[in-house]
């Protein structure tokens, strides 16, 4: 059996609770510009979604859908976040053919953002998730993953 005192020790096994507590990344990126944001609002008339992990994917081609996605970025950058966050899937704003912007997208508890990347597929941007772009996205899961039939 062994008994550790917390003053002065090394045993990196003594405290978990620590670790958890430094287990956020800052995030260096800045978020993409109010501007940014509009013009892919002006900009974008197609929306493909691909999914890393799950069987499914989707698009929007519906002009009010698509702007309402591009709502839900905001304008605000991901300030830090856990190691853990991993994408969901992919997110590529076109318009009139060409692709305009891609992002991957996070989406998972304490993990709501966009992590936009540049002609390198490197990020370059990150930006929060809006309240109502969580609340759409949990209802696109949820259905995606609602049994056949129901």
């Amino acid at each position: 059996m062994m008994i550790s005192c917390k003053q002065g020790t090394t045993d990196s096994n003594a405290a978990p609770e620590e670790s958890e507590i430094k287990a956020t990344v800052a995030s260096d990126l800045p978020a993409i510009s109010q501007e940014d944001i509009i013009a892919l609002y002006n900009g974008a008339d197609y929306i493909d979604y691909i999914f890393f992990n799950w069987d499914f994917s989707m698009n929007q081609g519906d002009a009010s859908a698509v702007k309402a996605a591009v709502t839900f970025i905001s304008d605000q950058t991901v300030e830090s976040f856990s190691p853990d966050c991993k994408p969901v899937g992919r997110i590529i704003f076109n318009g009139k053919g060409e692709t305009l912007q891609e992002a991957d997208l996070y989406f998972s508890e304490g993990c709501y953002f966009y992590s936009f990347v540049n002609e390198s597929n490197r990020p370059s941007h990150r930006n929060l998730m809006t309240e109502q772009g969580q609340g759409f996205y949990q209802k696109m899961f949820a259905q995606a993953f609602q049994p056949a039939g129901q």
